[in-house]
């Protein structure tokens, strides 16, 4: 498998993954029980003084926080899909932005293992292991100059 594919089977997981939080745990997102519908009212009336701006809500910034972390898993699946159409081309770059993606989904996997649930845990899990593997496989053809991953 070559890395150019591997970084897009790693951004189509991070879309996926996007997608999932933005719309199914923060746009679309409901409570499912009348004491988390009265704990979100809770958030939405609680208003956190600021001292740069107005005051906002908890729920502004459960919410909002939400919304950035799909913006920025958006913003990481595109820079996967960059990179994949650059393998060849630069791959001296390529290789250390494998390690910060695998980086920022290793560490979404353990905050998910800590406070979230499965599906995100596996989909940032299966992100990582497939960034990892990019790497490792650029890094051995760096060693072997005659071979261009990518190409």
């Amino acid at each position: 498998m070559n890395p150019s594919l591997l970084l897009k089977i790693g951004a189509v997981i991070l879309f996926l993954y996007s997608t999932g939080h933005t719309f199914g745990a923060v746009v679309f997102y409901r409570a499912h029980t009348p004491e988390e519908a009265a704990i979100i009212e809770s958030m939405k009336a609680y208003h956190v003084p600021l001292k740069v701006s107005s005051a906002r809500t908890l729920w502004d910034f459960f919410y909002g926080f939400g919304l950035a972390v799909g913006i920025l898993n958006y913003a990481l699946a595109a820079i996967a899909w960059i990179a994949a159409r650059q393998v060849g081309q630069a791959n001296s770059l390529i290789a250390p932005l494998c390690l910060i993606l695998a980086a920022a989904c290793v560490s979404q996997t353990v905050l998910s293992w800590r406070y979230f649930f499965l599906m995100p845990l596996v989909l940032s899990l299966a992100a990582g292991l497939v960034f990892v593997a990019t790497y490792f496989y650029l890094a051995a053809a760096a060693g072997n100059p005659a071979h261009v991953p990518g190409t």
